[in-house]
């Protein structure tokens, strides 16, 4: 589950509505994110099953928020409400899920997606006029709306970056993400210098014989270990324990003007209930 679904969820209850985040993967193994939305917020993932528990810690407040993960979103769902009857659904990547009705579209935006292409050639899975489907659109990472065909839409703004916590001195920096250039620049901001670096194609699964070639690196690089991210440590599998000392990064995303914007959300909601 990705940290802006992560941080919605838990926003969206603090706000009195119960949620459910709805995942795509029926193996996820999902792990905690520190995320926020005005004051820091913690959110924990308990248990390997399909459905997992989310803790956040705001404020004194303890809020548990159900995550079910499946390969089909609608009994994904209809399972959510009939063990925990949320009143909010929230699809992660559900953009284009067609045959899924959805009440409030929201996509997030970088700067790259500004200069990017249609696969095959580039990242984006549709031009950037489906904008326009949105009913918010969220700008990370300096992203400005006017580089974006929003044609007055709601734009919401957040700011988002890692947790770097008992890192290796001069680690190799590894990854199996969309855009690897990112968390390098994550990384430096931090204060963390790579010795070397290493990168894979999204969503790699790791072989020992990568952490043959990642234990080469960090011997030629003179590498105090490794750093990577969630994602790449839960990819790693079995082989996770193979890389030592190992720091694993947790993404934090702060929601600007958090309770404006998701009161308004509530409220478009309640609003399109009303009307339908």
């Amino acid at each position: 589950m990705r940290t802006l679904s992560k941080l919605l969820a838990i926003s969206s209850l603090a706000l009195g509505c119960a949620s459910a985040p709805v995942g795509r993967s029926p193996a996820a193994n999902l792990r905690g994110d520190v995320v926020g939305a005005g004051p820091s917020v913690r959110l924990v993932v308990v248990g390997p099953a399909d459905i997992h528990a989310y803790s956040a810690f705001a404020g004194g407040a303890i809020y548990t928020v159900p995550a079910v993960s499946g390969s089909d979103r609608y009994d994904a769902g209809v399972l959510a409400e009939r063990m925990f009857g949320p009143q909010l659904h929230l699809l992660d990547d559900g953009f284009q899920h067609r045959a899924l009705a959805r009440d409030f579209d929201i996509v997030l935006v970088t700067p790259d997606d500004a200069r990017d292409r249609l696969l095959p050639g580039g990242r984006l899975r549709e031009p950037l006029t489906s904008l326009r489907r949105a009913d918010a659109v969220v700008t990370i990472s300096g992203a400005e709306a006017r580089s974006f065909p929003l044609d007055g839409k709601v734009v919401w703004r957040a700011r988002r970056g890692i947790v770097a916590r008992d890192i290796p001195e001069r680690p190799v920096a590894f990854c199996g993400i969309a855009r690897p250039q990112g968390f390098l620049t994550q990384l430096r901001a931090a204060g963390v210098e790579p010795a070397a670096e290493a990168f894979y194609c999204d969503h790699h699964a790791y072989t020992e014989q990568d952490v043959r070639d990642l234990l080469k690196l960090r011997d030629q690089s003179e590498a105090g270990g490794f750093v990577t991210t969630e994602k790449d440590a839960i990819n790693l599998g079995e082989c996770v324990g193979m890389l030592q000392p190992l720091a694993v990064v947790s993404v934090r995303m702060e929601l600007l003007e958090a309770t404006h914007t998701l009161e308004g959300m509530l409220r478009v909601l309640a609003e399109r209930k009303r009307g339908s």
